[in-house]
């Protein structure tokens, strides 16, 4: 990393698994720190990366300006959730996946200058009762609505095992609390 100018904090990567037929990106993100190490007992050099997805680089990015306000675009003076989601992707440069469906609820119109996209993400994801997240291969958003019954029949899983039916794509999942907030 030292040495070369194109592995820097920033960098596209991409984990991608190819095996016979299967060929799926399992993570798209962005270089976040690069640490390099020596272990002399095994006679091998460490090197532990560490990357953000474009999750985090939506909820950490300040818009200048987001406006649901246009009577042209908003004749009734409020926005779907899905219309907010649409102009988050928009203007972060990417487009509503196919996967994606329409949500009840109304957010009043309103403009927001100098905003994070959390504050307006969240407000649809509460009002739309919905389920956000970025493809990772497409880097598409992704709004749906929630499930209103879950069958409790149904297993659901939560990790990195894309051959689930009832699958919520997570890993490495760390949490910590305070115990005087924990009971």
């Amino acid at each position: 990393p030292s040495t070369n100018p194109a592995f820097r904090v920033g960098t596209p990567m991409r984990v991608r698994l190819e095996k016979d037929a299967v060929d799926e990106v399992l993570y798209q993100g962005y270089l976040d720190t690069v640490d390099v190490g020596y272990d002399p007992d095994g006679d091998q050099h460490i090197m532990t990366i560490t990357a953000f997805d474009s999750f985090k680089k939506l909820v950490n990015t300040r818009l200048s300006l987001f406006d649901t306000t246009d009577p042209e675009e908003y004749p009734d003076g409020w926005a779907t959730p899905y219309e907010v989601v649409e102009q988050l992707a928009d203007l972060f440069g990417t487009s509503m996946n196919a996967a994606s469906e329409a949500t009840a609820g109304e957010i009043p119109g309103a403009t927001y200058e100098n905003v994070i996209p959390n504050v307006v993400l969240y407000d649809a994801i509460k009002v739309g009762l919905a389920l956000f997240w970025v493809d990772p291969a497409t880097e598409e958003f992704v709004l749906i609505p929630r499930p209103i019954t879950l069958d409790p029949t149904d297993k659901y899983t939560i990790g990195n095992n894309h051959g689930e039916d009832k699958h919520l794509c997570m890993s490495d999942i760390e949490v910590i609390s305070d115990i005087d907030a924990v009971y």
